[in-house]
């Protein structure tokens, strides 16, 4: 009865232990995105360009968070908000490994017991009580940080128990030595890394075992130890999920390198178990020193050849680029002229209109044809534009008065032109809303008004269409084209809704239908208007006709 009430309170302590240590990656992630400037970005993308600067930015980055999980998870993060390309993440990953070792040997002076509940109540004081919007954010960071180490040393204190139970005999079996041992040991601790989701934690526990002599050899830690690192990748992987495809992509990266690393490590083990002892007598610090060895022979060992496994990784998963929330066209690793930052800029909002252009498009599909996987698309890309139109702006704003006033389009057209196309992405984003409201529940609009809509939806798209092209070729001379189209989708709009009152005034729709139709078309015209409004951006207004009175 001891023995369930025990496994029980482990359990209950781990769960509790991993949702601390979740929740403390979550806080820790969104308020780095939200403190990041366009100086981080800067220096972040200058530091990386060398693969061994990379490398080395990886391993401090996990020195200072003590999780190789929490460190990916960032990376990961750091890619989706635009702030790092796929191919810097490489070296960066890489580097983890390294940092994370420290971990290990920090775990025997127990030092994570005495700075997490301090780090805690620092973090959630700023939060709170911070008295700027980016002391806030700060304290946000601190405080994720502080709920790692707490969520760490509930996990820790959880199963330390187990080390008196049927485990400690397992383990004197896996210390028999065979392939069959090895690959069985490996494989317990990647699953039971990828539960608690931190190789600290598992590293920690293989240590305690080791302490009290449930592990009485490095030939049985070893085969552990690597799993361990393998098991970290599923943060990363987890992290990923629902994140843009250059995300996804870095994961993949960092289970493929963890899982060849292993298997190398894995062959050279005899050479590993004849060189730790002469460090070190002790199997504990033995285990630290294999974990410190592992990560950064198999990191450099990796590092030359990061980009061809990066470009191996991104043949196999798939990524639509025109989604990431990255800047594919601005550089933040120079101070480019500022003639080229705007042209920069210029082609990033050209891709901006492109995105929404799309969501445009499908937005209207998903609420004739109650498609959901249409209307989280458009979600997913309004999350993308957002990013975007902010990231452009900062950009923008960097550039200050350096800029000629000659330069076309100049740094205000482009604001102005992003945040248009930022607004039609946010009126694609009601229609998925109006459309859950009908798939809800709501009754389906007559097929009439369907028909409507869908014409309606055309014509916006083609002055979308326009207003690309025009874009794309830097021509001003089709403002009067798309001048007239969007007059045609104005008028179009206001006749289709006044039709609408009169036939539910008359009775062939219901007002719940009409009320919905309206709110649709609406959103519809507002669209057609911030496109227009877009363009004259870019291009500028005609100037007005003089009214010229005849003389006398």
């Amino acid at each position: 009865m001891a023995g369930s009430m025990q496994m029980a309170e482990a359990v209950f302590g781990l769960a509790g232990g991993l949702a601390f240590f979740l929740y403390g990656i979550t806080l820790l992630a969104e308020g780095l995105r939200e403190t990041a400037t366009q100086q981080l970005r800067r220096l972040t993308a200058t530091l990386t360009r060398s693969p061994l600067a990379a490398f080395g930015i990886g391993a401090l980055l996990t020195v200072f968070l003590q999780s190789s999980s929490a460190a990916t998870v960032m990376v990961v993060s750091f890619i989706d908000a635009g702030l790092l390309s796929l191919w810097q993440s490489g070296g960066i990953i890489l580097g983890c490994g390294l940092g994370s070792t420290l971990t290990a040997h920090l775990i025997t002076f127990r030092l994570f017991e005495i700075m997490a509940l301090p780090i805690v109540a620092v973090g959630a004081g700023l939060h709170l009580f911070g008295g700027t919007r980016t002391t806030r954010h700060i304290g946000q960071c601190v405080l994720g940080f502080g709920l790692l180490f707490f969520g760490f040393v509930l996990m820790k204190n959880a199963v330390q128990h187990w080390q008196d139970t049927s485990i400690r005999s397992w383990f004197l079996m896996l210390a028999e030595p065979s392939l069959r041992n090895r690959l069985l040991g490996m494989l317990v601790a990647t699953m039971a890394t990828a539960i608690v989701q931190s190789s600290a934690a598992t590293i920690g526990i293989i240590m305690a075992l080791a302490g009290q002599g449930a592990i009485t050899s490095l030939d049985a830690a070893i085969p552990l130890a690597i799993g361990c690192n393998i098991g970290t990748t599923a943060t990363a992987l987890l992290a990923s999920i629902g994140r843009s495809g250059m995300a996804r992509r870095a994961s993949v990266f960092y289970l493929v390198f963890r899982i060849l690393a292993g298997l190398l490590v894995l062959a050279c083990q005899s050479w590993f178990v004849q060189a730790i002892p002469h460090l070190s007598d002790n199997l504990v610090r033995q285990i630290a020193l294999f974990h410190t060895l592992e990560n950064a022979l198999t990191g450099l060992l990796f590092l030359p050849v990061s980009r061809p496994l990066m470009r191996l990784v991104a043949w196999i998963v798939p990524a639509r680029e025109g989604l990431t929330p990255a800047p594919l066209h601005i550089d933040f690793s120079r101070r480019a002229p500022p003639a080229e930052a705007c042209q920069q800029a210029f082609r990033e909002v050209v891709r901006v209109l492109g995105i929404v252009r799309g969501m445009a498009s499908d937005s209207v599909q998903g609420v004739l044809r109650r498609d959901a996987r249409l209307l989280e698309s458009v979600l997913h890309c309004e999350m993308v534009v957002d990013t975007l139109h902010t990231t452009i702006t900062r950009f923008l704003l960097t550039l200050g008065d350096d800029v000629p006033p000659d330069i076309h389009p100049g740094p205000a057209a482009l604001v102005q032109a992003v945040h248009h196309a930022e607004r039609v992405g946010d009126h694609a984003e009601n229609l998925v809303e109006l459309a859950r409201l009908k798939i809800s529940g709501e009754p389906a609009l007559p097929p009439i008004l369907q028909t409507t809509l869908a014409g309606l939806g055309h014509q916006l798209d083609e002055l979308a269409g326009l207003v690309e092209q025009a874009l794309q070729a830097n021509d001003a001379g089709r403002i009067a084209a798309i001048d007239a189209a969007g007059n045609t989708v104005k008028e179009q709009c206001i006749e289709e809704l006044w039709r609408c009152r009169v036939a539910v005034t008359s009775g062939l729709h219901t007002a719940l239908a009409g009320t919905l139709f309206e709110d649709i078309v609406a959103n519809l015209q507002s669209s057609g208007s911030h496109l227009r409004k877009m363009a004259h951006a870019i291009f500028g207004y005609p100037p007005p006709e003089e009214n010229k009175r005849p003389a006398g």
